[in-house]
Formats: C-alpha cells, structure tokens, sequence
C-alpha cells in the first residue's frame, strides 16, 4: 500500500477485476449446479469448510465418476475440466479484486495504527487468499483424475489449502463481501427459476 490517491489506471484495474470476478462467477454457475446436484449427498470437496481425508475425496471422486450429467460428461470430468479451471479465473479475479479495494480506500482512512495494521492484514489476507484458493483447485484437478489413487499426505495437502482459503477469504473482507453478495444474488436467481435437471 503505497498511500497515494487512486488513479485512473488504479480504477480501470478495479473495475476490470471486478467485471471479471463477476464473469467468472456466472460462467461457473450452472456447471456447479449440476455437479451439486449429481454428487448429493456428498459435497464437492471445495465446500468441505472442515477439510477431508483420503477417504473422502475418494469417495467424491467414485460418486461423481459415475453419475452422467445432461452434458454429456460424467460429474468428475465436469468438475475437473469446467468448474476446477473456471474457478482458477475466478481466484486470481477476486483476490486482486480484493487488494484492489483495500489500495483504493487506504488513502481516505484515518491514520489510527489499528486501521493502519487492518488494511495491511486485509490486502496481504487477499493475496493468500488468491494463493491458496490456486493452489487448492490446481490439486484438486490431479487427486482427482479417474483411477488415482489417493495417499492420506496428498489428501492433508489438498485439505489445507481449502482450511487456509476459507481462513483468509474471510480475513480479507472485501473477499468475503463480494463472495457473499454473488452468493446472495445466486439464492434469488434460485428463487425465481426452476432447478436444473440433473
């Protein structure tokens, strides 16, 4: 944070950020629907706020192996090639997004120390956030290839980069914020449409 007022090009980084963590988010939305509904009652292993083991995974990964989506392509496949890569997008979006807000508020915030350190934590929370949310969908794509085989290690890996994603999207805020109110628009669309067929 380098303290100095926020420029045009600082503001058209800000709205590109956002305009694609938007796009991200509704590009990833109907295939999240259906590996939702094609695995249920398991949870896909990113919405596991508790991490999982070996075990889990493997059992996601045989329940959604064997489940053929109105694609075309079996749940894993979908998950795996779809909604794991979309989401690598959609991560490096919102973290920056998330960075973005807090360099474009720090110069109107008073000069408290315990504000100070807040949007030190805040931004540097964004950029772990972006890191490990990476990490975790670049993982989960090879745990997760039909037929492998899944050490207790790997699982413990895979585990806490989604524990630690959670962890800092929270601590970011602005994360959290946006990811909430995409959730939000998410339940009203919901609302209003009819459930995918899966």
């Amino acid at each position: 944070m380098s303290g100095i007022h926020v420029g045009v090009d600082d503001r058209l980084w800000l709205a590109v950020t956002l305009i694609l963590t938007v796009l991200f988010h509704f590009l990833n939305r109907r295939p999240r629907l259906i590996v939702d509904r094609a695995v249920a009652p398991l949870l896909v292993p990113e919405r596991m706020k508790g991490g999982y083991s070996a075990d889990q995974l493997a059992a996601f990964g045989t329940r959604a192996h064997s489940v053929l989506t109105p694609t075309g392509r079996t749940a894993l496949d979908l998950y795996r090639s779809t909604v794991l890569a979309i989401d690598l997008g959609f991560a490096l979006a919102l973290g920056l997004l998330s960075a973005l807000l807090w360099e474009f508020i720090w110069p109107y915030m008073p000069p408290a120390p315990s504000l100070v350190w807040l949007g030190w934590i805040g931004s540097w929370a964004s950029f772990a956030y972006l890191g490990f949310d990476i990490a975790e969908d670049v993982v989960l794509i090879q745990l997760l290839s039909p037929g492998r085989r899944i050490y207790a290690g790997q699982a413990r890996i895979a585990s806490t980069f989604t524990v630690c994603k959670l962890v800092f999207i929270c601590v970011s805020v602005f994360g959290l914020i946006a990811f909430l109110a995409l959730a939000l628009i998410d339940h009203f669309m919901e609302v209003r449409k009819e459930p995918v067929k899966s």
